[in-house]
């Protein structure tokens, strides 16, 4: 008999994984106050720009990792393979470790080198070997939390997750402030230090956790035995470099093409701000006292607004988006084992619209609200609010291509979504040379690009989706409702925050009046339009027992 992930569990593990990423976001927002505050968006440059490096580096040493393991993991207790379980999850360990070791080595030793290849990143030497030790570290964490995931379990990865940002936060903010007297590249490098403490602290609490539960899954693991599906190593870690290998090739193109927005920016910028200049429309450039400033400073100023404002904020909701896909692989890897149609539609369509009920919201709210969110959190550097106004409906697309890349992976069809990216990235590519070239979109065209990167991107992985699945996509529920209660929630609560403002006469106060505010027309739009229903909503752990107890007295009332 197959064990099989049924849809209540998906949400759970959803729901789990989901708070806590939402609780590790606000983290990460609140403590990126201070940050920015404190080195500025020219000393959040240089922090971005490294942490972008560090982020290609931990793509490719360990990004595809926790969803490879989950998928082979998921598989194995679907057919009752529970020793193949276990041989993965230690080969893959041993595997990972070797990698990030490698790597974290190459980033020390080759971080003077790096740092001259990309342009203006002169000063990212001191933060990038502040972050080469956390590779090593971030590479274990991932292993076990794949680990954990494939056994259907996403307490540890919930835990861990929140521990590491919070340590995170503490120690980013403590050690930048204490190294600023020394400079904006040491304070930056201080910064990144906190990333590791952080990485330091949720590794040693999954390990604790993996400690606390192996007699647990040993247990699972010696009864019950059916076959192998994989009779030797050799098989596994074929299998696994199968699996992983596209993943992150496909992961690293978009980590790789974060770092050619950047350096292409620098390349292709500077004429265009000096044009401006030349034609006395300097103002165009949205950075404050641009005219005060020299060239140099105002491309930097506009990096530091693009990777440490916009692209920070923007994965805020995708973020969460990438929790539905990690909890969502090993069920659909498992019914696609078991050649279940009709859960695939299910949970297809059920992860799509859950994505969608996040993703257009935010996409409305920061579209609207971006440059008053930006005064409110960055008081000190508030630039950057005009880029969520041109970019953020790049959210939409940025979500559905994360929901169904994991299902393109989950059936094993990862080097189909490698494909698509490469074709994503050239048009990528090419759009930025014509559109930052252009005085009359400048920085702008970065998100343009984004935004058409991401839609070509979604329209393919979609196509694929139905030819090879034949999944009917519930558009209506889907895309339809979530846009009307977003829009809803929009228009009313534009107005309503004009009105605050001819009452407070501040845009702070009306901001923080008309976020809650915000989500609340929208859970009202959501119920109205039928976007969520009884259905979803018993999908929630704890909250079944009462739609079950609600269905059950109207029964009796009929």
């Amino acid at each position: 008999m197959e064990e099989k992930i049924t849809g209540k569990q998906v949400a759970k593990g959803i729901l789990i994984l989901s708070i806590a990423t939402v609780i590790s976001k606000i983290i990460g927002v609140l403590y990126r106050i201070p940050i920015v505050n404190i080195l500025g968006d020219v000393g959040n440059a240089i922090y971005g720009l490294a942490y972008q490096v560090y982020i290609l580096i931990i793509t490719i040493s360990c990004l595809g990792i926790p969803n490879a393991v989950a998928r082979l993991i998921a598989e194995c207790i679907s057919l009752k393979a529970y020793n193949d379980a276990k041989k993965i999850f230690k080969i893959t360990f041993i595997y990972t470790a070797g990698i990030s070791v490698i790597l974290a080595l190459s980033l020390w030793f080759g971080a003077d080198k790096i740092a001259h290849l990309l342009k203006g990143g002169e000063d990212i030497v001191l933060p990038l070997k502040a972050l080469a030790p956390t590779v090593v570290i971030v590479s274990l964490m991932a292993v076990m939390r794949g680990y954990f995931q494939g056994m259907g379990n996403m307490m540890p990865t919930a835990i861990s997750q929140t521990v590491e940002q919070l340590f995170n936060a503490i120690f980013s903010v403590v050690l930048a402030s204490l190294f600023l007297p020394y400079g904006v590249k040491v304070a930056a490098m201080g910064s990144t230090l906190g990333t590791g403490i952080g990485a330091i602290a949720g590794t040693i609490t999954i390990a604790v956790i993996y400690k606390m539960t192996a007699s647990q899954y040993n247990k699972i693991e010696d009864i019950g035995v059916t076959k192998s599906i994989y009779p030797t190593n050799r098989h596994i870690i074929k299998q696994l470099l199968i699996t992983v290998i596209p993943i992150v090739m496909t992961a690293a193109l978009f980590a790789l093409m974060t770092l050619i927005d950047n350096t292409m920016l620098f390349h292709y910028l500077p004429g265009t701000v000096e044009y401006l200049r030349g034609g006395g429309e300097i103002s165009r450039i949205p950075v404050t006292n641009a005219a005060l400033m020299d060239t140099q400073t105002i491309v930097t100023s506009l990096s530091g607004q693009f990777l440490s404002k916009y692209t920070q904020f923007i994965n805020i909701p995708v973020g969460i988006i990438v929790v539905i896909v990690t909890s969502t692989i090993p069920a659909i890897a498992g019914d696609y084992a078991r050649k279940d149609q009709q859960g695939l539609t299910h949970k297809i369509n059920r992860i799509l619209k859950m994505g969608m009920l996040i993703a257009m919201p935010a996409t409305v709210g920061l579209t609207l609200f971006g440059e008053p969110i930006m005064q409110l959190i960055y008081a000190s550097a508030p630039d950057g609010g005009s880029l969520f106004t041109v970019g953020s409906i790049a959210i939409i697309f940025m979500t559905i291509s994360q929901l169904t890349t994991g299902v393109l992976q989950a059936i094993g069809k990862q080097y189909y979504v490698t494909i698509y990216v490469m074709i994503a990235l050239v048009v990528k590519v090419i759009l930025n040379i014509a559109l930052l070239s252009n005085p009359a979109i400048h920085i702008y065209g970065i998100t343009i690009s984004t935004t058409i990167c991401y839609m070509i991107y979604t329209i393919l992985n979609l196509i694929a989706i139905k030819r090879i699945l034949k999944v009917k996509i519930e558009w209506k529920q889907v895309i339809t409702k979530p846009m009307i209660a977003s829009i809803g929630m929009g228009v009313m609560s534009f107005f309503l925050y004009k009105g605050f403002i001819i009452v407070t006469h501040s845009v702070i106060r009306s901001t923080l009046i008309i976020v809650p505010v915000a989500v609340l027309i929208y859970g009202i739009g959501c119920i109205l339009t039928k976007t969520i229903t009884l259905d979803d909503i018993q999908y929630i752990p704890l909250a079944n027992k009462y739609i079950k107890k609600f269905k059950d007295r109207n029964v009796k009332n009929i």
